[in-house]
């Protein structure tokens, strides 16, 4: 997997994708990113847990305080 497809994934939950993380039958990780009508699209990734910790980093910077209306804390 490389950035690219990390800079896909966040944007598509960001427009409202569903993420699940799971397992393959070999026992890999696996993302599996459900977009479109009733979850009608699906793309399918095998990530390492590095990259799955990386993808929920950056999902949670970027979606930190938005699910309720309100911009991210600054400090100061």
């Amino acid at each position: 997997m490389q950035d690219v497809d990390i800079q896909h994934i966040c944007q598509a939950v960001r427009r409202g994708a569903h993420v699940s993380i799971g397992r393959n039958h070999f026992g890999h990780t696996r993302l599996k990113l459900q977009s479109g009508p009733f979850g009608l699209f699906v793309r399918r990734y095998e990530v390492s847990d590095d990259q799955i910790s990386m993808i929920k980093d950056q999902l949670n910077r970027a979606l930190r305080g938005t699910s309720l209306g309100m911009k991210p804390e600054t400090a100061g």
